[in-house]
């Protein structure tokens, strides 16, 4: 892929701390991704969201650059949780060593 992310919180929203930054904060995908993961930890769901939801979720919201998918996508199946937060993720993570 040779296409730049779509930039996100640019001016006038970059302002951190009261202080104007003079950049854009992040990219549109990785701010949904963000902000998405964040609903689903406060909510406690993150033992039960299936990451393929968190992507079919974010590649509707994701409009200004496009959505591409890499690596071991039998991964989709796993939650949320087993990367992040507070799920047992052990045996997750034996797969991967």
């Amino acid at each position: 892929p040779t296409e730049s992310s779509y930039g996100f919180y640019c001016q006038p929203d970059d302002v951190v701390d009261g202080v104007k930054i003079g950049t854009c904060l992040g990219d549109e995908y990785s701010i949904n991704w963000m902000e998405d993961s964040d609903r689903i930890l406060e909510a406690g769901e993150d033992c039960s969201y299936p990451i393929k939801a968190q992507f079919d979720l974010i590649l509707t919201k994701t409009r200004g650059s496009h959505v591409m998918e890499y690596g071991d996508l039998s991964l989709k199946r796993h939650s949320i949780g087993d990367f992040q937060g507070n799920c047992e993720a052990t045996s997750t993570l034996r797969g991967f060593l």
